[in-house]
């Protein structure tokens, strides 16, 4: 499983990368969402992993430009943020907003729960159809 990282922070980047692969996940790096936007047609990711340091009303606008080009699970690690920008934020496509400080495993555990519901639904049957 594929995951887009996206931080601001190196020393994030390197903890949130390290514990994402041995979690399992390859990971793919960057610092800006322009160089998603417009790669993300030929390189799309299973979700994304978004770690910000400042939270603010241009990321509502930011996360309704991800969501026009990304279905995928998105996950947002910020410090806390007032209840209206957080509403905000989940109205225009985030799935998950996560606090500093927060439990890694938690977390990997929601990137999974989210995922499996991300995937398409496959039933397989013994019987034939009528």
């Amino acid at each position: 499983m594929q995951a887009l990282l996206i931080t601001d922070q190196l020393d994030e980047e390197t903890l949130l990368s390290i514990g994402l692969q041995t979690a399992g996940f390859s990971v793919r790096s960057t610092h800006g969402l322009e160089h998603t936007f417009e790669t993300w047609p030929e390189d799309p990711a299973d979700f994304i992993l978004w770690a910000v340091s400042t939270c603010d009303e241009n990321m509502v606008d930011l996360v309704a430009q991800l969501r026009a080009v990304a279905i995928v699970p998105l996950l947002i690690i910020t410090y806390e943020i007032e209840e209206e920008l957080h509403i905000r934020l989940l109205d225009k496509g985030a799935d998950l907003v996560v606090f500093r400080p927060y439990s890694f495993r938690l977390l990997i555990q929601q990137i999974r729960s989210l995922s499996r519901r991300a995937s398409p639904l496959l039933i397989k049957s013994d019987k034939e159809p009528r």
